[in-house]
């Protein structure tokens, strides 16, 4: 298989999940095939619970998202082998009832073309933990957003949108804008004196695939110096895999995953 092949089947399934973290339903069903066939993880059959075709498989996609309204499936990490991609996940969501559910899991999907045709969904077995929403330590769903500075909100929003995130200028307040991209999420406020190049906001977005982040973020096609930019991926001797975007206001992002050291 051609290595730009290999690049747009990951940026597929990078966007596959960030749809189903988004609970975006028209846009995961953009990149399967009209006839497409889900096995759920679980359900009274050897194969758990099969759906076939559009209607029957978005059905059993909302389902999902009705029985646990704040779903996300976090910590990706993308796998190609041949016509077979590999995503794995830790599934976090909280019933109706309040219980919570946090397992690791993994998706086989299929290729046809440039769309999925089969998701062959798996998930560890582990009972669900009851709602303790008076408990004084922070849940494992907690987020910290970072807000950073921009010039304009509507051009910070687009330069974002090059890289696969989602969002904008608030509804409520045009000087202040939202993009998200996954489980990731960016917050701006407007600073019409900032300078680009005397900023010194900056993030750190820790991830367990860096790899596949990169080669999504690189189909940009930012230039290596100057203001945007995006560094080359590299070891670092604090022991991450990194590599670091500097935004249009200067705002840097630095993303790497923990190197796993042989012992």
């Amino acid at each position: 298989m051609l290595l730009n092949e290999d690049s747009a089947r990951l940026a597929m399934l990078v966007a596959f999940a960030d749809a189903w973290n988004r609970h975006d339903i028209d846009a995961i069903l953009a990149l399967m095939t009209t006839d497409c066939v889900f096995e759920a993880s679980a359900g009274p059959d050897v194969c758990g619970t099969r759906s076939v075709g559009y209607e029957d498989v978005r059905a059993a996609f909302i389902e999902v998202w009705t029985t646990f309204p704040d779903a996300q499936w976090r910590d990706a990490r993308h796998h190609l082998c041949g016509d077979l991609g590999v995503s794995e996940w830790t599934f976090c969501g909280t019933r109706t009832d309040g219980t919570r559910v946090e397992v690791n899991g993994c998706d086989l999907l299929t290729f046809q073309g440039d769309k999925f045709i089969f998701k062959n969904s798996y998930r560890k077995s582990r009972p669900a933990v009851a709602a303790t929403p008076n408990s004084p330590m922070m849940q494992s769903d907690a987020l910290a957003i970072p807000i950073l500075p921009c010039r304009d909100v509507d051009a910070t929003a687009a330069f974002y949108r090059r890289l696969g995130f989602e969002g904008g200028a608030h509804e409520s307040n045009r000087e202040y804008a939202i993009v998200r991209r996954g489980a990731v999420e960016l917050h701006f406020f407007t600073d019409k004196a900032l300078v680009p190049a005397a900023s010194s906001a900056a993030c750190y977005i820790r991830v367990l695939d860096v790899e596949s982040i990169y080669r999504a973020f690189s189909s940009s096609q930012l230039p290596h110096s100057g203001i945007p930019r995006m560094d080359t991926l590299e070891e670092k001797p604090w022991g991450l895999r990194e590599f670091a975007i500097v935004d249009i206001d200067g705002n840097l992002l630095r993303i790497g995953q923990v190197i796993q050291r042989a012992v």
